[in-house]
């Protein structure tokens, strides 16, 4: 939510909170019961929304890092085996080919650091005979291909998500706006009966509330 947004709310929810605690001065009014029944429901969708929009940003975070680091570990593995082989073959072409570190994967922009590894995947995959004696096996090339395949799904969610964010946007929007309505065209006119009372004057305390 936006600064006006989480202002909006704040002054639905102390608008709420003073209807509820003090429910005497209006219940006696059945449209006022049900104008009140829709600002609490509207408030509780506002709030739901509004953690759905933070889900959906916190997941995919949380989850293509976890993903990113277990295709720079796997790719590593690799890599310190054709490092190895190229150590003992005195192979300098291919030491510098694939000199790669784990913070050079890990501290890369996402393309780059699934480029680092396919590198890697692919020159594995290469000299897969000659490595099989420095312990690379095909199970590891395996992991390692499925690591970057998954990475990649991930790197493509934001773009979904950024579908979804709008969609969330849009519903936010729309629930404010009917808050708002509500609460200036319906309860502030209906209200109005009360002027000069306590409750009035509470109640458009509570309407002017982070305005």
């Amino acid at each position: 939510m936006n600064n006006t947004q989480e202002e909006k709310l704040s002054m639905y929810l102390a608008v709420q909170q003073y209807l509820n605690s003090d429910p005497t001065a209006w219940n006696g009014l059945p449209i006022a019961v049900n104008l009140v029944g829709e600002l609490n429901a509207l408030i509780t969708n506002i709030q739901n929304t509004a953690r759905q929009k933070q889900t959906i940003h916190y997941n995919t975070g949380k989850i293509k890092k976890e993903k990113a680091k277990i295709m720079a570990e796997r790719g590593i593995a690799v890599a310190k085996i054709i490092q190895a082989y190229a150590s003992v073959n005195e192979d300098r072409q291919l030491a510098n080919d694939i000199y790669y570190t784990l913070t050079d994967i890990t501290k890369a922009r996402d393309n780059d650091a699934k480029v680092f590894v396919e590198v890697i995947f692919n020159k594995g995959q290469e000299m897969a005979n000659d490595l099989a004696d420095y312990g690379l096996t095909p199970a590891m090339l395996t992991n390692l291909d499925t690591a970057i395949t998954e990475f990649g799904a991930i790197m493509s969610m934001p773009i979904a998500n950024r579908d979804s964010r709008k969609q969330v946007n849009s519903q936010l929007k729309d629930l404010i706006a009917a808050a708002d309505d509500l609460l200036k065209n319906k309860l502030d006119r209906l209200f109005v009966q009360y002027k000069g009372s306590p409750f009035h004057q509470m109640y458009q305390d509570a309407r002017k509330m982070n305005k």
